[in-house]
């Protein structure tokens, strides 16, 4: 399961991912039956979650490069995921829709596989 944590803190902004998009019963191979959750639809959200991180990831750091944050730290690997961001005055907004477009990402893939994604 990946497990999604958001935070905006007055000025500051900050996501974290930790975890695989895969269920205990694929892992565990327990021939899970029409109902459980496929490899496939694991597989899929893998690859949704890995989309929404690297797109946010791009873009914020194209802002870094421009000089619009004040702070930006950012980790990327297989399995997690951080951003710490503080924004510029002017640039808060455009930080601030990077976000919610990743969150609004996140919580579509949490309404429809609850058991491969915890948003909190």
């Amino acid at each position: 399961m990946t497990k999604i944590v958001y935070g905006n803190y007055d000025d500051r902004f900050y996501f974290e991912a930790s975890g695989h998009a895969v269920s205990d019963e694929v892992l565990n191979g327990c021939g899970c039956d029409e109902t459980d959750i496929s490899r496939a639809d694991s597989d899929s959200v893998c690859a949704a979650i890995s989309i929404l991180v690297l797109a946010a990831a791009e873009r914020l750091r194209e802002l870094d490069s421009d000089g619009e944050l004040i702070h930006f730290s950012d980790e990327v690997e297989s399995g997690y995921a951080c951003f710490d961001v503080t924004p510029r005055d002017y640039s808060t907004d455009s930080v601030k829709e990077i976000f919610e477009l990743l969150m609004s990402g996140f919580s579509l893939l949490e309404e429809n596989y609850p058991e491969l994604i915890c948003c909190e």
